[in-house]
Order: structure tokens, then C-alpha cells, then sequence
């Protein structure tokens, strides 16, 4: 989350009047910069006649490191589609991560995915927390999802030829999504 840009613009009358700014960024979504920037200009009103820039920035910067999976909002909204109605996923901004309660039928995977600080620079970490599938699959649940993971974030060692040049993408919602995918599969072959 630390690629954030901010473009200030002065209006003649400020303090008076509030600073335009806009947000970029190349890891945070459009909707959540959108949301922040709105919440922001509408703080920065409150304190109109006084310098809001320095006041702007700091209200920005303590969001995202009160919320550090805010890197990964867009991620965990299409994540949150996949699951079922048995299913449950609950958020730790605290720990920076996921805990997640996979179930079908009479079987169940609870896992745990870890953010990383310079995400989606580095894979998630996942981890296995219970399972009741023979542990032939539980190995196979955590392994790929692992691997799916690394795959987003390291280049092959052998690039294929004609290729285009490896791009680091993040690896929470392919791995979870794995996870999800194979449990929900699985209990009814």
C-alpha cells in the first residue's frame, strides 16, 4: 500500500476553501480511493481557516495503517462472493489478515492468510488451522495454494519462449480462491 500518489491543487480563497486533491495509486482500488478521497475533502472542511494539507496527509496515511488490508479490499470482496452460505471469513486489521471457514457437506478447511506489509510485492502466507479432509487432500489444499501464491509473485525459471515479461499480481484471491474452489468440489464426487 505504500504507492500512493497525492495531487494537491490550491483554491484562491484557501485556507477558506478547501484543497482539491486527488489520489493514484497502482495497488489500492479505484472505489477505495474514491471513498478515502471523499471522506478526506469532507474532514478537511471541518477545519476550514486553518492549513489542511499537512492535516490531509496525516488523516491518509493513519487510515492506511490503521486498515492494511485495504491493499487487498478488491481481493476480498470477490473472495467474499465465492463463499457459501456455511461458509464464514472474518478480517483482522490488527494482524493484517484473514481467517476463513471453508465447509461442505460434513467437511470443513479453516485456514488462516496472512498480508504481507509490501503486498502485493510479496505472496500471502497461508496456512492450514484445522481440516478434517484425510490428509492427503489437506496437503494438497495447502500446497497449491501456496504455489499459486508463489506463482504471482516470482518470475519461472525457465520462461517460455515468446513470453511476455513476468508482472508481479496479487496472490490473495487466486490462493484463497483455490482453497474455496476445491472444498466446495470435492465432498460431492
Amino acid at each position: 500500500c505504500k504507492n500512493l500518489a497525492c495531487c494537491f491543487m490550491f483554491p484562491e480563497e484557501y485556507p477558506h476553501s478547501p484543497i482539491v486533491f486527488e489520489l493514484k495509486s497502482k495497488t489500492l482500488s479505484v472505489k477505495l480511493l474514491d471513498g478515502l478521497t471523499k471522506v478526506t475533502e469532507n474532514e478537511c472542511k471541518k477545519i476550514l481557516g486553518k492549513p489542511q494539507i499537512l492535516f490531509a496527509t496525516k488523516f491518509i496515511l493513519k487510515f492506511i495503517e490503521d486498515n492494511p488490508l485495504c491493499c487487498c479490499s478488491e481481493e476480498i470482496s470477490k473472495v467474499k462472493a465465492l463463499l457459501g452460505p456455511d461458509d464464514f471469513i472474518k478480517l483482522s486489521q490488527k494482524s493484517s489478515s484473514l481467517s476463513l471457514t471453508i465447509s461442505k457437506e460434513n467437511y470443513f478447511v479453516k485456514c488462516r492468510a496472512e498480508i504481507p506489509e509490501n503486498y502485493p510485492k510479496h505472496k500471502v502466507e497461508i496456512s492450514l488451522v484445522d481440516c478434517n479432509f484425510p490428509r492427503v487432500f489437506k496437503a494438497w489444499f495447502l500446497e497449491n495454494a501456496k504455489e499459486l501464491a508463489r506463482r504471482c509473485v516470482e518470475a519461472p525459471l525457465k520462461p517460455k519462449p515468446n513470453a511476455p515479461p513476468f508482472v508481479v499480481k496479487p496472490s490473495l484471491e487466486p490462493a484463497v480462491s483455490f482453497l474455496v474452489n476445491s472444498v466446495q468440489r470435492y465432498p460431492g464426487i
